[in-house]
């Protein structure tokens, strides 16, 4: 006779048994399903924000990536992986950062983002990665926003607050400032937190802002609230804007006749060389430039100027440091899953890139020293470092 007690306990036997399979399978998976690991790169490729912004990003993910491929791929775990960079346009635009963060993570399926390199738009593309448990790494954002209350969300440059202040040092110490202006963009993120920083560093050391000026985003005539600038008495002009309203700002500075020093943020490394003539003697705060004196960056100097004979950008190293990062964690932890590289990048101590050094304590804001540049005879000079 057919025993269906019997029967039932069968099945549920199997489907146990199968459940484990399945289970320990999952457990023990330590790479992608595909011989392919994917990575997203997202960067402006609109306007003087592509020749500035995008392409040097996109060269040095490239060049973080084709010599692993051209090995065969990636190696984990006795077996290697060819890596794909998947870029995306964000438009310079915080609503496009944040869809094509989508598309990545949903759509291509990425391990993990590099980029966007701009605040306003790694601000939200860094809640959409965040909620997917997705690891992102941006380039060149330094607005403390990006990476605040994150644990997926990573900067492979300085803050804001640390760059205000080593700026203001700089100001009172070095150059002995006692009297500064500050013209920014009260409609952009990366300019007012900077400016605000800056102003409370500078008091806080004995210094006076004499002027406080803002405007907001496309203004093209800064006349007069540079005369308010001149009428201050201020010795020093902190501009912590974009490259495009810098040159500017500049060539406005110079038709009025202000005998003042100029300095400003990391966002002026994306200006056109034309630029410099007015902005001769100017000082301004980098995270990179190719007079570091490391080895990883000569090596990298030399294969970028190799692969693309064109003029290298702080945007092409940091794409470069950050994309090697990713792919050295994957190999060290064994696994390529998002999970295992954000457990990596938490952990990641006194890593070595072209960079400079790059660890992580406690928060996606790296450890990380600054550069003086200036401005000299139409070329960016290395002035000297600041330490944190």
């Amino acid at each position: 006779m057919f025993n269906f007690s019997k029967y039932k306990k069968f099945l549920a036997f199997i489907s146990l048994s199968c459940l484990l399979v399945i289970l320990l399978a999952t457990c023990t998976q330590t790479v992608p399903e595909s011989s392919e690991i994917r990575i997203g790169l997202i960067a402006p490729f609109n306007g003087d924000a592509a020749e500035t912004t995008g392409n040097p990003t996109e060269r040095g993910a490239k060049l973080a990536i084709q010599p692993i491929n051209d090995k065969g791929g990636l190696e984990i775990d006795g077996k290697k992986y060819q890596v794909s960079l998947i870029i995306k346009d964000d438009r310079d635009n915080p609503d496009e950062a944040a869809a094509v963060t989508n598309e990545l993570i949903n759509q291509e399926k990425v391990i993990a983002i590099v980029g966007p390199p701009r605040s306003r738009s790694a601000i939200p593309a860094a809640e959409v990665a965040e909620r997917a448990k997705i690891p992102m790494i941006s380039t060149k954002s330094t607005n403390p926003q990006t990476t605040a209350n994150k644990e997926y969300v990573f900067r492979v440059i300085y803050t804001d607050a640390l760059q205000g202040k080593a700026i203001a040092r700089f100001s009172t110490q070095d150059l002995k400032i006692t009297k500064a202006a500050v013209l920014y963009d009260v409609a952009n993120d990366y300019s007012r937190d900077l400016a605000t920083i800056f102003k409370q560093e500078f008091e806080n050391l004995g210094g006076q802002v004499v002027a406080f000026e803002n405007y907001t985003t496309d203004v093209q005539d800064f006349q007069v609230l540079l005369t308010k600038i001149r009428e201050s008495k201020a010795e020093l002009i902190f501009l912590p804007n974009y490259a495009e309203e810098v040159a500017k700002q500049a060539k406005q500075i110079k038709e009025l006749g202000l005998n003042v020093t100029l300095i400003g943020g990391d966002s002026w490394g994306s200006l056109l060389e034309e630029s410099y003539t007015d902005l001769e003697g100017a000082f301004l705060a980098e995270v990179w430039t190719v007079d570091l004196p490391n080895p990883e960056n000569k090596h990298f100097l030399e294969e970028y100027h190799k692969t693309y004979q064109e003029p290298v950008n702080s945007h092409a190293a940091l794409t470069y440091d950050a994309v090697n990062l990713i792919l050295e964690i994957a190999q060290k932890q064994g696994k390529a899953d998002p999970e295992s590289i954000r457990e990596g990048l938490a952990h990641l101590k006194n890593y070595q890139g072209a960079t400079g050094s790059i660890s992580y304590e406690g928060s996606g804001d790296p450890v990380k020293s600054l550069a003086i540049l200036q401005i000299k005879n139409n070329k960016l000079e290395f002035y000297q470092q600041i330490d944190p």
